[in-house]
């Protein structure tokens, strides 16, 4: 299987990687992870991606030879170069030594990795050829299906990006033990040094809100001037910032990981009553300033604030607490919904939730499992809220609903949404009570077409033949010995071509913050309706084209004939109405039943025979021709004389197209006797692949604020064989 799309997967990279002096970093950019799904032809479902790192795998070529390191793979913003690259086939990962340029962009992107801001590395890379793997087998590298694995692949680029996502590779990480998901000791303390190192600061909490602190954070311990967010050097004078640094403050020493003393002047950090090194008691200011920060931007009492730092909790888990108050506070049922079984993922619940209240919101009532969910009132805002908070999106529990509704119309949240495999979660989520909406409309549109014509499918939008065959000839007596003869059989057909047929509505920006439903409910109902009266329309316009004579057939003769069908009559003498719905079915029943086979090629020796089709259906307009139609099938509803003949016979069937002005041949006193659809094939509706339910989609529109919603059909109609069909004009 040949795949020539540009895919991206994302991975995480350790800060004491990067190497300043020769300002290179070292990253695993790829491994043998099953988090990225793709869609899998073989067997029709979405699927892990295995990336193969056997030897001969990978293509490193393109990557080596002219290869660049992008951010963000903007191609606009190369920020490096590959020194080297390789397969490390023995703990399956690929791994590459970076250097960044010296131009301004290079210069930003390499602090920002210096810093923690830039935390991960994209692949962009092509996918050869695969090997799919079924549920319950093995690829011939030993991995467990359902997967695909790409035993061919080619590394095209290279990017910093914030948001990384594949956990089962990273710089520093052992080989053997990574692979099966453990750390050594080694990458455990540089996890746990870079996580000491990198603590909140209270200036990244106001920026994130809008606001900033009135405090003395980021300001440089020597000289007092402002540090720049997220910085390690003063802009004043170049001294190293205490807070952050990984330097012993006393003699300036590199500190080894998870000492308790300086390697140099063995100055202790642990030992009690010993007075406060200068770094920390600037971590534990900002950690009270980070604190009271976000007390006030959740406008959460400062008693909660003060005995936070008092009790010594840490910035991150503050953090939580802080939120979680706020959310209970507010009572959003973002995080705590209901009804739900146990073991099952957070985010599932989540959306479950969402899914399910937002439905009922519109009038679709829950069943099954759904019933089981906690009834909640949920806005369009808290489906947009959730999927922010989801991809990561820092401070979304304190924004306003319009800040809210903007960031779901981000670009650079897409990037965030990927790395998250949330790509596409709000629109699955609307799409899925959008396309309950239509179907439950589509499903209550009566549809009389069904009662008569034959239901097909069509696999493309080519031109199709239906053949009409002639009659099997007739059998003819051989004598003893005799030889059995071939019947001949000619052909003749009508041509069926599909259509495509669609709508869309929008779910705008507007819409979202206005809380407005319409677009989640009413107008998918009218899509639905419109999508199941699409056949019928095409169905009852086809039949009475050609002022009412039907369309033009194989034999370039209307549908409906006198001459030569011999299913036509006109005439108000034979009308469904008080005084001639006797003569006229009697009329209509004589046609019917004198209809005959046409003969095949060069069988001469036999008449052409009648078609023995049985009538079945009786179809009229409403009016007159319904009110007398009904009691001759039907002598309960009032009586009528001499249906004796016709009682329980024929369905009646009522369509209002037929006496409707919108339609070309429209008439209130024509009448169809047809005969069943099983026998008879007189008319076709065939839809793309058999499937008669409207295909729909939910995206977002790149060049509008909105959610996009459409839906489609692929239908054809067409008349068959005027065998089995007679129409009365009834004036």
């Amino acid at each position: 299987m040949l795949n020539q799309t540009i895919q991206r997967r994302f991975t995480p990279f350790e800060l004491r990687a990067v190497d300043e002096k020769a300002r290179t970093v070292g990253v695993s950019f790829s491994s043998e992870s099953r988090e990225v799904l793709r869609y899998d032809w073989d067997s029709n479902a979405y699927v892990p991606e295995i990336l193969s790192h056997v030897d001969g795998a990978c293509d490193l070529s393109p990557f080596v030879a002219a290869g660049s390191v992008l951010r963000n793979h903007d191609p606009n913003q190369i920020i490096g170069v590959p020194v080297e690259a390789s397969i490390d086939t023995d703990g399956r990962r690929g791994r590459a030594l970076i250097r960044f340029g010296t131009t301004p962009t290079a210069e930003q992107a390499f602090q920002d990795v210096r810093q923690g801001i830039l935390r991960g590395v994209s692949v962009g890379y092509e996918v050869l050829a695969s090997e799919s793997v079924k549920p319950g087998a093995k690829s011939n590298a030993g991995h467990e299906g359902p997967c695909v694995v790409a035993t061919k692949w080619r590394v095209h680029e290279v990017s910093f990006t914030p948001v990384p996502a594949d956990s089962g590779v990273g710089v520093g990480r052992s080989t053997a033990t990574a692979q099966a998901g453990k750390e050594d000791t080694m990458t455990t303390r540089k996890r746990k040094i870079i996580h000491r190192n990198t603590p909140a600061n209270p200036a990244d909490v106001a920026v994130t809100s809008g606001q900033r602190a009135d405090d003395e954070s980021g300001k440089c311990p020597e000289c007092g001037a402002e540090c720049a967010a997220g910085c390690e050097k003063c802009p004043e004078c170049g001294a190293e910032c205490a807070a952050g640094c990984e330097k012993c403050p006393e003699c300036g020493a590199e500190c080894a990981a998870e000492c308790e003393k300086r390697p140099e002047c063995g100055a202790a950090e642990g030992k009690k009553n010993a007075k406060p090194t200068q770094r920390a008691r600037l971590e534990e200011r900002d950690r009270c300033v980070a604190i009271r920060a976000m007390i006030k931007i959740a406008k959460l009492p400062a008693e909660i604030g003060d005995q936070m730092i008092e009790d010594g909790t840490e910035v991150a888990a503050a953090r939580t607490e802080i939120e979680d108050q706020a959310e209970q506070r507010d009572r959003l049922p973002l995080s705590r919904p209901g009804g739900v079984e146990s073991g099952e993922d957070r985010r599932d619940k989540l959306s479950r939730f969402l899914r399910v209240n937002l439905a009922r919101r519109v009038g679709l009532d829950a069943d099954g499992e759904d019933a089981k969910v906690e009834p909640g009132h949920v806005r369009l805002l808290d489906v947009g809220r959730a999927w922010l908070e989801t991809i990561g999106v820092p401070g979304v529990r304190f924004m306003a609903p319009a800040a809210i509704a903007q960031e779901l119309f981000n670009p650079r949240n897409q990037f965030r949404a990927g790395a998250a495999n949330a790509s596409g979660d709000v629109a699955n989520l609307l799409a899925n009570v959008q396309n309950k909406a239509l179907l439950k409309s589509y499903r209550s549109t009566r549809a009389t077409w069904k009662s008569w014509c034959k239901k097909g499918s069509l696999a493309d939008f080519k031109a199709s033949k239906r053949v009409q065959l002639s009659d099997f000839g007739q059998f003819k007596e051989t004598g003893e010995n005799g030889e059995i003869s071939d019947s001949k059989i000619s052909d003749r057909g009508e041509s069926l071509q599909l259509a495509t047929y669609g709508r869309a509505i929008s779910l705008t920006l507007q819409m979202i913050i206005n809380d407005d439903l319409d677009a989640l409910s009413k107008l998918p109902a009218m899509i639905g309706a419109s999508a199941a009266s699409l056949p019928s329309r095409l169905v009852y316009t086809h039949m009475m084209s050609n002022a009412g004579v039907g369309p033009t057939m194989g034999d370039a003769i209307a549908l409906f004939d006198a001459a030569t069908h011999k299913n036509y009559q006109t005439g108000a003498g034979y009308a469904l109405d008080a005084t001639y719905y006797k003569v006229g079915m009697a009329k209509a029943l004589a046609l019917f039943r004198q209809m005959t086979s046409f003969a095949p090629a060069g069988e001469n020796e036999f008449a052409t025979e009648p078609v023995d089709i049985e009538p079945a259906i009786l179809l009229v307009p409403p009016g007159d021709p319904e009110y007398y139609a009904q009691p001759l099938v039907n002598p309960n509803l009032y009586v009528v004389a001499d249906n004796a003949m016709f009682k329980g016979k024929y369905q009646v069937v009522v369509e209002p197209r037929l006496s409707h002005s919108g339609y070309s041949g429209y008439s209130a006193t024509a009448w169809y006797l047809i005969g069943d659809p099983a026998v008879a094939d007189t008319c076709e509706v065939a839809f793309l692949d058999g499937n008669e339910l409207p295909s729909t989609m939910t995206w977002e529109d790149f060049d509008r604020l909105a959610f996009r919603y459409r839906a489609w059909l692929g239908c054809a109609v067409q008349a068959l064989d005027w065998r089995g069909i007679v129409k009365m004009t009834g004036a």
